[in-house]
């Protein structure tokens, strides 16, 4: 019976620190379950007081970096090179008995590299062949006669150019102006009463000066061109006597550029 009692006693002394145990996680487990529904409580109040608590706010969104557009370069002011040909028609009966001709020139220009390559000069070499006639009374001849005057023209224009846009524009428009020298040979034939005067040939140059403006079309290794020239010059020959001829050309052409 005894040993029956110290059995007992035995297990009772073994099992008292587990049950110790025991009650206080069930009080570990009571505290939290109270201040979660404590917690609980405080944000349901201060939701119905209207203050965001941040509980149902959606989980943000990853930021995502936009990589910004890359600036297009501005083009290089460039080095241009220009050799060109243009070709029409000149009108110089403003201011003279001269008839309407031809004239055909050939150019070279440089262009400087700043301000798009807007700026530069251009030196033309031309030729052009006007022509007059006339008739007269002089009775030292028996009555009337008649003349015919051709004067071959070597053209030098040498000008300064500005144009509109930067030298990489599909169009442009221009304006040069500067001096011109021209190297005259002309010829002069008559005839009075049904005798010939015989030929009269008279060389000399004169001095004047041309405003021209200039429409372009950019087109394979260079452009397309039309221009407007207004020129005078001041011719004082024997065979025509003092003259300010004043002329009307219009051309079409094309110049290749050669930028570097």
């Amino acid at each position: 019976m005894n040993t029956i009692r110290y059995l007992m006693l035995v297990a009772l002394v073994s099992l008292t620190p587990a049950l110790a145990l025991a009650q206080d996680e069930t009080a570990v487990a009571d505290t939290a379950a109270a201040n979660t529904a404590a917690a609980d409580t405080a944000v349901d109040e201060l939701s119905a007081a209207g203050v965001d608590t941040g509980a149902s706010a959606p989980p943000a969104e990853p930021v995502t970096e936009v990589e910004a557009a890359p600036t297009p370069a501005a083009p290089e002011d460039q080095h241009v090179l220009s050799l060109g040909l243009k070709a029409g028609a000149v009108f110089p009966q403003l201011s003279s008995t001269f008839g309407t001709t031809f004239a055909v020139l050939g150019g070279v220009g440089y262009r400087l590299p700043f301000l798009g390559s807007r700026f530069g000069l251009v030196l033309d070499l031309g030729y052009s062949q006007p022509t007059a006639t006339g008739e007269g009374e002089d009775p030292r001849i028996g009555g009337s006669y008649s003349w015919e005057a051709v004067q071959r023209q070597l053209i030098f224009d040498l000008g300064v150019i500005a144009r509109l846009n930067e030298e990489q524009s599909d169009w442009n428009l221009g304006l040069t102006a500067g001096p011109q020298l021209l190297l005259l040979f002309t010829t002069v034939n008559g005839e009075g009463g049904g005798e010939p005067f015989g030929e009269h040939f008279e060389p000399a140059s004169s001095m004047g000066l041309f405003v021209a403006g200039q429409g372009e079309y950019r087109l394979g290794p260079g452009a397309l061109l039309g221009e407007i020239n207004f020129s005078t010059s001041f011719q004082n020959l024997r065979s025509t006597g003092e003259l300010a001829v004043v002329s009307v050309t219009g051309l079409l052409g094309y110049r290749f550029d050669f930028a570097f």
